[in-house]
């Protein structure tokens, strides 16, 4: 409660200095004794990652955008605790905004569930029309319904196969111990195409491999670049079987006590964040579109500008397959989609496959 009248008060302060700046009478005695919102922002990974950097594209237009009467605390490489842990604490007020994975969710909006259907998405360009579109509405309304404010979605990318045998056609996947991450739908999914899925934890799975107890395993290009997938695999085979978002998120009671300019604000950094955040993950893997946004935008470049040939400088052989061949091994999963289809809902494959048509 206390914190909660702090962050109104300092909300309306902020509301007051917003609209000094607008009519261009705020003066330096009234700037330099405004109160500075500080906000948390936490997540899992490391300084280094993808969401380390997205978190402080946020923190930066943040500041610019309030005059510097708000800014970020971010506590990266699971400070605040597990996944599970941080999203409490959002829903509890303790920590302001964080990304999550979806699957983390799921308790929360079921219909989220739609994400983990094989073969859903055929490009980049259909993932941003859905997420701006119908179905990103879909999902804001279900988790406003448990709480939570979706200010942005950041994303991993499409989630591809490293192998060590060549991955080309359905006859090369056949009795391949392939690890999944603890899904019935992915395992039915790696079942259908002739694998045999195995449910490795992520923490388990570096001693998996190194073991050898897996012959493949599917992860986003990030995490492969990461992790020296070559270290373990040869082969990489870009199919784009499912697209990998995380939901940037708020406490919505704490969200609603903010005054419109301030909500306007944080939707604003947001926004720029995730934008920052997609190209630093697209960078390489969508014709050249993410590069330039990053270098005529955001005036920077990847730390990878070219993943795929990072790979196979690496050593990796990389398979592209063609959208026949994709076609091929959406069919033989599609008796997963349509089993899924009534669990997760009608309507919301309805909204994704809505937004996809051009």
């Amino acid at each position: 409660m206390k914190k909660a009248k702090a962050i109104l008060a300092l909300a309306l302060t902020l509301m007051l200095a917003f609209s000094f700046a607008a009519c261009g009478k705020a003066s330096t005695e009234e700037t330099e004794s405004t109160e500075v919102i500080t906000l948390t922002a936490g997540h899992a990974d490391s300084t280094e990652s993808i969401f380390q950097f997205g978190l402080e594209a946020f923190k930066t237009k943040l500041e610019e955008l309030s005059g510097g009467t708000m800014t970020v605390n971010i506590y990266p490489s699971g400070q605040l605790g597990t996944l599970k842990e941080t999203l409490d604490q959002v829903r509890m007020g303790t920590c302001d905004i964080a990304p999550i994975g979806y699957s983390v969710l799921a308790s929360y909006a079921s219909d989220m569930g739609v994400l983990d259907l094989p073969f859903l998405w055929d490009s980049y360009e259909h993932v941003n029309n859905a997420f701006a579109g119908e179905l990103g509405s879909y999902f804001a309304s279900e988790l406003a319904n448990s709480g939570l404010e979706v200010v942005g979605w950041f994303s991993q990318g499409f989630r591809e196969v490293t192998s060590k045998p060549k991955i080309e056609t359905l006859a090369d996947m056949q009795n391949l111990k392939i690890r999944v991450m603890s899904s019935d739908v992915y395992t039915q999914t790696f079942t259908a195409l002739g694998c045999a899925p195995m449910s490795v934890d992520f923490s388990e799975l570096f001693a998996a491999l190194q073991q050898g107890t897996v012959d493949g395993q599917e992860n986003p290009m990030a995490i492969l670049l990461a992790v020296q997938i070559e270290q373990y695999h040869k082969h990489l085979t870009l199919w784009n079987y499912l697209i990998d978002p995380l939901v940037l998120y708020w406490n919505k009671r704490e969200w609603e006590r903010f005054p419109p300019d301030v909500q306007d604000a944080i939707r604003t950094a947001a926004n720029e964040a995730t934008r920052y955040e997609k190209a630093l993950v697209r960078a390489g893997l969508d014709d050249g579109q993410s590069q330039r946004l990053l270098e005529e935008t955001f005036h920077t470049a990847a730390p990878v500008p070219d993943p795929v040939a990072t790979l196979e400088a690496r050593g990796v052989t990389v398979t592209r397959l063609t959208a026949a061949e994709i076609e091929a091994f959406r069919a033989a999963t599609a008796a997963v989609t349509e089993k899924w289809i009534p669990r997760i809902g009608t309507a919301v494959v309805e909204a994704a496959r809505a937004d996809m048509q051009p």
